[in-house]
């Protein structure tokens, strides 16, 4: 097994980047993200797998999720409930029954 040249921990997510070499030799990065959640009395691992350039378009794409779903709960918090339907006001002129048709 590779040990990564860098680990980072943020209590269920971990982070580590791997150096590797391609076929013609050239290096490139590697980075797994795992989440790591227990299920009973068994640890479950999520893995992803992308390389370096992919990182800020994972962290672009997490932002722009997290604020969308921001802003529609901030809008399902703001509707009031829904209310009893409004009577018609009552008019308050006389009403006159001799009108001819």
């Amino acid at each position: 097994m590779t040990t990564p040249i860098l680990s980072i921990r943020d209590r269920n997510l971990s982070f580590s980047v791997f150096e590797f070499a391609n076929q013609d030799g050239t290096k490139n990065l590697s980075v797994n993200i795992q989440r790591s959640y227990k299920k009973g009395e068994e640890w479950i691992r999520e893995d992803i797998h992308c390389y370096e350039d992919d990182l800020l378009k994972l962290a672009n794409g997490c932002s722009l999720v997290y604020n969308k779903l921001l802003s529609l709960k901030q809008k399902k918090q703001e509707q009031p409930a829904k209310e009893a339907p409004k009577e018609e006001p009552k008019s308050e002129q006389p009403v006159d029954d001799d009108i001819p048709f």
